[in-house]
């Protein structure tokens, strides 16, 4: 085993931090998304280009940031310029969107109220889904493709970290309320990952250092940061004391540019996320340990098990399994009570997070509208 903190590299770690660096590289090959995933979303794309003819529909979020997984849905977002019903909007989008058989109403959902409206829509032959926002802001998708050509080693450790935290909520599913990695479910947004990612690299001198090393270095980092007492502003080594009207279990990231938004607000159980970063370092250092004691299978698998056919390729769009990893305690950290860091989650979100968005649209206390047959009013949409 390593221990704590970030590995050195020397005559004695090199074999490994090279092996584990060499399997971060090609896991990031491995997941890339496949010729099947990319004509499933592109498909999916050109079918609302083709319904809002002569209006704006641009994609964003993972699909066009590179970071999508297997799984991951396709968000684009339709932009008009004048006042529109919402309500009646959405209504005539589903209504095309049956009449060309894309797929049922009852393959699709209505966030009406969302801080930024949207209909999700599964495309059941294809086996993809696609998120269609209204005069959505895409500042964030924005920003992703600034990080990632400032810092190219944080997509090749998103990519890691995000498959293993869905492999942990995946490992815990019916033993708690809370998905580490479902902004829907008391946890991270895509966005906020990449934020953290972001800001250990800055910090820390990502230059300097493999993959391998940063991999170990995040997670000790965060799995021991003082969530409960302290806000992250992304770029900035210091942090600031949470104020008293704070709640301590709620996550405060920030950006340097935008000082007074949270996007880290969903996450209301950060013990949850250490816990998880906990447990991950800990399989990864037990990973090593048997690379010291002579086992030469995969490090990284550890963390990340590979999802293949004996031929070598993996599952495709929702045919891709998350292999669920286990802890047997959920003991990491000495909780001040019970209640205070209680698994029950009440408020009222509708949205799973765990197929990569990395933007958010506000799911908070969002009422679901489902096809409504009794609104069959015929008028033009948009």
């Amino acid at each position: 085993m390593w221990g704590s903190g970030m590995p050195e590299f020397d005559c004695e770690t090199a074999p490994i931090l090279e092996r584990l660096q060499d399997e971060i590289i090609d896991f990031e090959h491995y997941i890339a998304p496949t010729k099947g995933e990319k004509h499933a979303r592109r498909w999916i794309l050109e079918e609302i280009r083709e319904i809002m003819e002569g209006i704006s529909v641009v994609p964003f979020g993972s699909f066009k940031t590179g970071l999508a997984l297997p799984d991951s849905d396709i968000d684009m977002n339709v932009r008009l310029d004048t006042d529109v019903n919402i309500k009646k909007f959405f209504q005539g989008l589903r209504r095309e969107l049956v009449a060309r058989q894309v797929c049922e109403q009852d393959d699709m959902i209505t966030y009406r109220t969302a801080r930024v409206p949207f209909l999700r829509i599964h495309v059941p032959d294809l086996q993809v889904s696609a998120d269609v926002t209204l005069n959505g802001c895409l500042d964030s998708s924005f920003q992703t493709s600034r990080w990632l050509r400032s810092f190219p080693k944080a997509k090749p450790l998103f990519l890691v970290i995000k498959h293993a935290l869905i492999s942990v909520d995946e490992g815990d599913d019916g033993n708690s309320n809370i998905r580490v990695m479902s902004s829907g479910h008391g946890g991270l947004a895509s966005y906020v990952l990449l934020a953290l990612i972001v800001h250990y690299l800055i910090i820390f001198d990502a230059d300097n250092f493999m993959l391998s090393q940063l991999l170990y270095g995040f997670l000790e980092y965060y799995s021991t940061f003082d969530f409960e007492s302290q806000m992250i502003t992304v770029g900035i080594e210091n942090t600031i004391p949470k104020t008293r009207n704070m709640q301590r279990q709620t996550m405060h990231v920030y950006e340097q540019f935008d000082p007074d938004n949270n996007i880290a607000r969903a996450m209301r159980h950060v013990y949850k996320a250490k816990e998880s970063f906990a447990f991950i370092l800990e399989r990864l250092d037990d990973a090593w340990g048997d690379w010291e004691a002579g086992f030469r299978g995969g490090i990284l698998d550890a963390i990340v098990v590979n999802n293949h056919s004996d031929a070598g390729t993996r599952g495709e769009l929702y045919d891709y399994n998350y292999e669920p990893l286990v802890r047997t305690t959920n003991d990491y950290f000495d909780h001040e009570s019970s209640s205070y860091y209680s698994d029950e989650y009440t408020d009222e979100y509708t949205d799973d997070d765990t197929d990569d968005d990395t933007d958010g649209y506000g799911y908070e206390n969002t009422y679901v509208y489902r096809y409504d047959e009794s609104s069959s009013d015929d008028s033009y949409y948009w």
